[in-house]
């Protein structure tokens, strides 16, 4: 399938002449392209052409560039086109990022220092405000979608799976769709359910793995990995990272609660809480917001976990995501959705 696209590089796609790829997966690939007109470059996610000619697949891809487009954060990568060409391929194209995902970071460093990983954070919970006060759950959330800029920037990626209030859904009733070592409880037995904490309980799995180097539940498969992950505690997080300030490890364990109720009931309450605790106060339970009430349902497209995530070397600067569309070092390319 990827010898299908190989062509691409050199070729003009709608309006951008495609440079060079920066990483594929199983749905796609993702290429750094220049508007011919304007000659601003871009990363040019496009669909393989089997998946190309899935009119559910096609909605799932461009419902990616809708959500992140109505959004708005300075965090979350910025589509700036997208379409179908008349030969039907099916293309995003995207701010061209310089810089290497979190994952590729933690690969080259193990772990993070608590303010750094807190910094980090703070910015992927700026971008979950946004996009949760749009009604949009990201549903996949991991190291690999978080995009770490040369300038200090952080940059969420990947809408593919996102779940969208008011949309028409896309995912079949019992499909799980993620990446399960970052998925919630609930999560992991369907995904249409779900709220903003299943977010925020994959905001924690990062932290935890940021801190410890490694994330809290690991399994010989899937059943195993379920079944740890629905049925026992983490590991105490300054168990597994001495030296970590007992309050970062309250807000980290809280948004690991099995049950969601018992968790941060916002992203900007578990941001604040985590401030707090980095400057060593204590934040009131009683300060939280209201829990956000479920929404209706509907994938954008892709689904990381679930199809695992393509990876690209972390250098050049385009991205796109893991999972759901890959990641590459710079930011990834055409995993699932």
């Amino acid at each position: 399938m990827a010898s299908a696209f190989h062509s691409l590089v050199g070729r003009a796609v709608d309006r951008y002449e495609v440079e060079r790829q920066l990483g594929q997966g199983g749905f796609g690939a993702v290429y750094r392209a220049r508007h011919v007109v304007l000659g601003t470059r871009v990363a040019l996610k496009v669909l393989w052409p089997d998946h190309a000619d899935d009119p559910r697949q096609v909605e799932r891809f461009l419902r990616e560039a809708r959500a992140a487009a109505s959004i708005g954060s300075d965090h979350i990568a910025r589509v700036v086109d997208a379409g179908q060409t008349d030969d039907g391929i099916v293309f995003l194209a995207m701010e061209l990022l310089e810089g290497r995902d979190l994952k590729a970071e933690l690969e080259a460093r193990g772990t993070l220092p608590v303010s750094e990983a807190v910094g980090v954070l703070r910015q992927v919970l700026d971008a979950l405000e946004a996009a949760h006060a749009r009604g949009i759950v990201h549903r996949d959330l991991k190291p690999a979608n978080v995009f770490l800029t040369a300038d200090g920037r952080v940059k969420l990626l990947d809408f593919g799976i996102s779940k969208i209030a008011g949309s028409r859904t896309l995912t079949a009733a019992g499909v799980v769709l993620g990446t399960p070592h970052y998925m919630a409880p609930e999560q992991l037995e369907e995904s249409h359910a779900l709220d903003a904490r299943a977010d925020l309980y994959a905001v924690g799995v990062m932290l935890y793995e940021m801190l410890a180097g490694d994330v809290p539940f690991e399994g010989s498969g899937y059943q195993v990995l379920v079944r740890r992950v629905q049925g026992e505690r983490p590991p105490p997080l300054d168990a597994r990272a001495p030296g970590t300030p007992p309050l970062v490890a309250e807000v980290v364990h809280r948004a690991l609660a099995l049950d969601r109720d018992a968790r941060w009931a916002s992203a900007a309450v578990m941001r604040h809480a985590l401030l707090e605790a980095l400057a060593g106060r204590s934040s009131r339970p009683e300060a939280q917001a209201t829990v956000p009430p479920k929404s209706g349902a509907a994938v954008a497209h892709g689904a990381a976990g679930a199809h695992g995530p393509t990876r690209a070397p972390a250098s050049a600067g385009a991205f796109a995501s893991a999972g759901a569309h890959g990641a590459a070092g710079a930011h990834g390319a055409a995993g699932a959705h």
